[in-house]
């Protein structure tokens, strides 16, 4: 449901100031805001929140590539044989790029959101280990599953 600018100027709210001769400042009303880190909208239908979960998931995974990609081609003057197993990267992930997601998970009730946000982890965790196929089988050879 949505209001007409005029009955929007009528819920806008003024704050006096304290000290005489100065102009009270309108306060203007937002479209979205954080909340203990949760993106809010004014309709509460959680589109902010998604779109922020993916932001902030699609930073910390490409934080994630960036440090597996050193890890796998970067050898160390001491020992140049070292290299990152696919546990190291699988615990990289969990530690990065997952609590994104879990974080708000229990605000997502709509079916659409939530399946949007299980295919960005998936491709998340295809990129990240490389493998690339059927969502299950790939959680099934990640043992997430």
């Amino acid at each position: 449901m949505d209001f007409g600018d005029s009955l929007r100027r009528l819920l806008c709210f003024e704050r006096p100031h304290r000290y005489p001769g100065y102009v009270s400042t309108l306060l203007q009303e937002v479209k979205q805001f954080d909340y203990l880190g949760l993106r809010l909208d004014p309709m509460v239908n959680m589109k902010a929140a998604v779109s922020s979960i993916q932001e902030k998931a699609n930073k910390a995974h490409s934080l994630v590539l960036v440090v597996s990609y050193f890890l796998r081609y970067d050898k160390h003057h001491s020992n140049p044989t070292i290299c990152s197993s696919p546990v190291e990267l699988l615990n990289l992930r969990k530690s990065c790029v997952l609590p994104h997601f879990l974080l708000y998970l229990r605000y997502i009730s709509d079916e659409t959101q939530f399946k949007t946000l299980q295919a960005s982890l998936n491709k998340s965790l295809s990129t990240t280990m490389h493998i690339y196929g059927h969502p299950t089988a790939l959680l099934s050879l990640t043992h997430l599953l």
